[in-house]
């Protein structure tokens, strides 16, 4: 947020969020927020490499992630409408896609309805956010991510208690705390969200235009922190929906820690053992 104008010219996107443009760079309208967006990238990435599975739909799922992390580079170093698509639009498919995942695992849908009604919702959700501008464009994405997150949170939830019962005997005890790992993280980086963009005039202390009212003497990069905490929440989801689908194929799934935040996923036929 500022009145500075740099290589990319004024912002066209629906949101200018509260870290100061073009303040560390000519060329990159949110520095910060640009820098930080790379984790997502490696989180789409990282789980394409490790959790490469036969399903395309889980493939296609990391890779939806992956865009995320690179529509978000491109809209906060820019903020210009296209850029700012390329960010949301891959965010609704990545949930979609979850959702679709999960259902198809745990209630066994085969009908093509199903697979229609979730295009349907997404393509109809991707014209608006294309064809609209400003706070209409804004609202209509925002409600339509957070009723996919909030049905896709509740798939995640069912499926978390069938790895403590139904698959309990396939599934590592480990696999059903991925759940809670990831909504707590993701909800820190909800709070962090919602104070950044509601409350910035309170918070950003060298946006020129925000007349002093800061209560920080710095600006803490809150949105860059959200983006942090959003893409461990989505590990964590993203690599319970991959070993949920192996439970359900009948393989008995181990997960353990790589590192300090990632993981590695190791599935065996169980008469092997």
């Amino acid at each position: 947020m500022a009145p500075m104008i740099g290589f990319w010219g004024p912002p066209t996107a629906s949101v200018d969020w509260c870290e100061e443009n073009y303040l560390i760079s000519h060329y990159i309208a949110e520095f910060y927020n640009s820098l930080s967006s790379l984790a997502i990238l490696f989180v789409g990435e990282y789980c394409a490499y490790r959790f490469n599975s036969t399903w395309s739909a889980v493939n296609f799922m990391f890779r939806a992630i992956s865009v995320v992390g690179i529509g978000s580079v491109l809209f906060h170093a820019t903020l210009l409408q296209p850029m700012q698509m390329l960010d949301e639009i891959p965010m609704l498919w990545s949930a979609i896609t979850m959702l679709y995942i999960l259902c198809t695992a745990r209630y066994n849908i085969k009908t093509v309805y199903f697979k229609l009604l979730l295009i349907a919702i997404g393509l109809g959700t991707s014209f608006s956010a294309a064809f609209y501008g400003g706070n209409i464009q804004f609202i209509i994405f925002q409600l339509t991510f957070l009723t996919m997150e909030s049905i896709t949170c509740v798939q995640i939830y069912l499926c978390t208690q069938d790895t403590k019962t139904s698959l309990k005997k396939l599934s590592d005890p480990a696999i059903s705390r991925l759940y809670v790992t990831g909504l707590k993280y993701y909800l820190a980086g909800v709070f962090i969200w919602l104070t950044d963009t509601f409350l910035c005039k309170f918070i950003n202390n060298t946006a020129s235009s925000l007349h002093n009212t800061s209560i920080l003497p710095f600006y803490p990069q809150l949105h860059a922190f959200w983006h942090f905490f959003a893409s461990l929440g989505v590990l964590n989801f993203a690599t319970f929906v991959y070993c949920y689908h192996l439970l359900k194929a009948g393989k008995s799934v181990k997960l353990n820690k790589y590192g300090l935040l990632l993981y590695t996923v190791s599935a065996t036929d169980p008469k092997s053992h």
